[in-house]
């Protein structure tokens, strides 16, 4: 779909990213000046490796019993510290996806959600990959239940089966957003990514009317920007949901 692949650099889950980053550079060669050549031959070529360089990334921690990073990395680095790495990957991403695993992996992905839902992170997918996330789901209720959380922040997380309904939720997303800007006050800023459509537009009175109150104190728009003035910063997962449904 176009994006670059960022992973810890690892085995398992994390290797298998970045290969399909390699598998889809390949593909896309292969549709040019290179479509007679076989894949051990693309892979020597300075196309391949440029975009290797793109669209394959690593950020590894250094850790006794994972010592190497896997092969399908164009660009690589290692972190001592787990919050270093950690800012990397949150500056460095467009999105965010947790695949199943362990506290290291749930460490990750509730930092990111915190970065976004206080504003210190731009508004991206969160998204959790799982066949069985009844032990998420039922995190996240209980923090809705005990007044930890507000209700519109869960809208800031997708929990999905697989990886193509991940890709269909970003590129949904990006479908609408080019570009969220927090530079001003109390403002938050959304660049669309096309003209607002006639649909669109009713769309976005509907959800202004049910939910402007609790959002923001003033609120104009134009065909490619929505800006709110104002803003209640505890309403992040209110605008995640208003791009779901301009999507």
């Amino acid at each position: 779909s176009g994006y670059a692949v960022v992973t810890g650099a690892s085995a398992g889950i994390m290797q298998a990213a970045n290969e399909g980053a390699v598998d889809g550079i390949i593909a896309e060669l292969k549709k040019g000046k290179h479509k007679k050549k076989s894949k051990e031959e693309i892979v020597e070529t300075a196309d391949f490796k440029k975009k290797l360089g793109q669209y394959s990334v690593g950020l590894k921690i250094s850790l006794p019993f994972e010592p190497d990073h896997n092969p399908y990395l164009g660009v690589f680095a290692t972190f001592h510290y787990f919050m270093v790495r950690k800012f990397f990957f949150g500056t460095l991403s467009s999105a965010f996806i947790a695949c199943e695993g362990g506290w290291g992996t749930r460490d990750e992905l509730f930092e990111i959600l915190t970065l976004v839902q206080t504003g210190k992170a731009p508004l991206m997918p969160i998204i959790y990959i799982s066949k069985n996330p009844k032990h998420l789901t039922d995190d996240v209720k209980h923090a809705e239940k005990t007044g930890m959380i507000s209700p519109a922040d869960k809208y800031l997380l997708n929990v999905l089966p697989n990886y193509q309904a991940a890709v269909k939720i970003i590129n949904r997303f990006y479908s609408v957003v080019k570009n969220i800007s927090y530079e001003k006050k109390n403002v938050v800023e959304i660049e669309l990514h096309k003209p607002l459509s006639k649909k669109q537009r009713a769309t976005l009175d509907r959800f202004m009317k049910s939910k402007g109150k609790t959002m923001f104190t003033g609120f104009n728009t134009n065909d490619r920007r929505i800006a709110f003035k104002g803003f209640n910063y505890r309403s992040y997962g209110n605008i995640r949901m208003l791009i779901d449904q301009l999507a």
